[in-house]
């Protein structure tokens, strides 16, 4: 402790610590971050995407939680309501089932929450001052990348829970169009 001290009030070492001090303090911080960035949108785009991909690729845990929880959640509701009739008693379950399904979205939003904070994080301390990426281009390529990893897990639960409740074939390509695209793409970007 007295040994770094000591160095610490040598007069080279103070000398060029009053000569960083006074230069952070003559540039103001504005002028910093008026530097553009000098790649084009897409091209930012691509790289994040490509990046925030293979992180994705490297959590196993991440991505099977996601297929767990909707294949687990399918065939629970699926096989909850079985076969539902189409009296009156069998029609509220059908429609409660499509409530539950819809309720998914907040699990599948929160498993979310955490990999985006951590990515954040790395944006905000060490991307955006280094002017390395815009923030659109860093939040459009985590939608991007996003999107198809809650669309797998969106099909999956489509067919552990469509037919299981004994839905009708008939209206099946419009409810896989709601489980498969506007639920994974809700839970990504709103929810």
């Amino acid at each position: 402790m007295l040994f770094g001290r000591g160095l610490l009030n040598l007069p080279p070492l103070r000398e060029r610590s009053d000569e960083f001090t006074s230069k952070d303090e003559t540039d103001p911080p504005s002028k910093q971050n008026d530097i553009p960035n000098t790649r084009p949108l897409i091209h930012q785009t691509t790289a994040v995407a490509r990046r925030s991909a293979a992180a994705i690729w490297r959590d196993p845990t991440y991505v099977t939680a996601k297929l767990i929880l909707n294949i687990a959640a399918g065939l629970f509701i699926g096989f909850t309501f079985w076969k539902s009739p189409s009296t009156t008693q069998g029609v509220q379950n059908k429609l409660f089932s499509i409530f539950v399904v819809l309720i998914l979205t907040v699990p599948g939003a929160q498993q979310l929450q955490i990999p985006f904070i951590t990515n954040r994080s790395i944006y905000e301390i060490r991307e955006r001052p280094r002017k390395m990426y815009s923030r659109s281009s860093w939040v459009t390529a985590q939608i991007l990348v996003e999107l198809p990893w809650n669309m797998v897990p969106g099909i999956l639960l489509f067919f552990s829970w469509y037919w299981t409740m004994g839905y009708p074939i008939e209206r099946a390509g419009f409810t896989f169009f709601i489980s498969v695209v506007l639920i994974p793409f809700y839970s990504t970007t709103v929810g």
